[in-house]
């Protein structure tokens, strides 16, 4: 995941989601984990 915050480099970080259901049903996204922000880019 990537986000730009005015004045400052952009804030990158990894995130882990599940993904279920499908067109017919609906989908769903589940944020499980979200890591520390990447060396070298903004602080959150």
């Amino acid at each position: 995941m990537a986000w730009k915050v005015p004045s400052h480099l952009p804030v990158v970080q990894c995130v882990l989601v599940r993904r279920t259901g499908n067109v017919l049903s609906g989908l769903s996204v589940t944020l499980l984990d979200l890591g520390p922000p990447i060396p070298g880019t903004s602080e959150c």
